[in-house]
C-alpha cells in the first residue's frame, strides 16, 4: 500500500512537471506570433571600464541604465525577427564645461530558439544596427555655453539569453552579450563604445 502511494505521488509529480515544461510557448500552438518588451540593464563600454562603478544596473558611475523597447515576430520555425530601440547616457563630471553623451542604438536581428515548447527557452540573438550619438556641453540650467554634436555610428551584437514563461501571455527575459559600437569620429571620450551588455526584461505576447 505504501509503495503504491509512493508510485502514485511520483507519477503525479512527473505529469505535473511535464505539463509545465512542455507547455507551448509563443509563436507555437497558442497562436501568438508577436511580442513587445521592455528591458533595463547594464552597458559597459570598454573605454569607460576604469571609471568608478555605480551599481549592477548603472555600471559606470554617472551612467544611466541601458533601456530599450523591443519587438519580435516569429517568421519560421524557431527563428524570430528582432527590432529594438535603446537609450543610454553618460555624464562626464570631471570635464569642464560639463559634458553629457547620449547613445541610442536602433537594432535589427535574428533570434534562434534552441529548444521548443519549454517553459524555459534558451536562445541566441545576433544582428546589427545604427548608433545615434549626441554630445552636449555646457550648463543647461544656466543656459550657458550649450553646444550640441551629433553623429551616426554602427553596431554589431551577439547575445545569448533565457526566457522564462510563467504564464502564457508574459515572459521574463534574461540576456547577456557583447556589443560592438563604433563611431567614425570622436564623440564624448572616444570613438569605440564596444562592451558587455546585460539586461533583464518583460515581454507581452500577442
Amino acid at each position: 500500500m505504501i509503495l503504491s502511494r509512493k508510485i502514485s505521488v511520483i507519477l503525479s509529480v512527473s505529469i505535473l512537471a511535464l505539463s509545465l515544461f512542455f507547455r507551448p510557448g509563443y509563436s507555437k500552438t497558442n497562436g501568438s506570433k508577436n511580442k513587445i518588451g521592455l528591458t533595463i540593464g547594464h552597458w559597459q563600454p570598454n573605454l569607460l571600464i576604469n571609471e568608478k562603478p555605480a551599481s549592477v544596473f548603472n555600471g559606470t558611475a554617472n551612467s544611466l541604465p541601458y533601456l530599450s523597447i523591443n519587438y519580435d515576430r516569429a517568421v519560421w520555425g524557431n527563428v524570430n525577427v528582432h527590432l529594438s530601440v535603446g537609450y543610454w547616457a553618460h555624464r562626464y563630471d570631471s570635464s569642464e564645461p560639463k559634458t553629457t553623451l547620449v547613445i541610442s542604438p536602433l537594432e535589427f536581428g535574428l533570434e534562434h530558439e534552441l529548444v521548443d515548447n519549454f517553459i524555459v527557452t534558451p536562445y541566441v540573438l545576433y544582428g546589427a544596427g545604427l548608433l545615434l550619438g549626441k554630445c552636449e556641453t555646457g550648463n543647461r540650467l544656466k543656459e550657458v555655453n550649450i553646444n550640441h554634436f551629433t553623429q551616426t555610428g554602427l553596431d554589431l551584437f551577439l547575445q545569448t539569453g533565457l526566457r522564462i514563461a510563467p504564464v502564457s501571455s508574459f515572459e521574463i527575459d534574461l540576456n547577456l552579450g557583447y556589443l560592438y559600437a563604433k563611431f567614425p569620429k570622436k564623440i564624448g571620450s572616444g570613438t569605440d563604445y564596444s562592451g558587455i551588455r546585460a539586461t533583464i526584461g518583460i515581454n507581452y505576447l500577442f
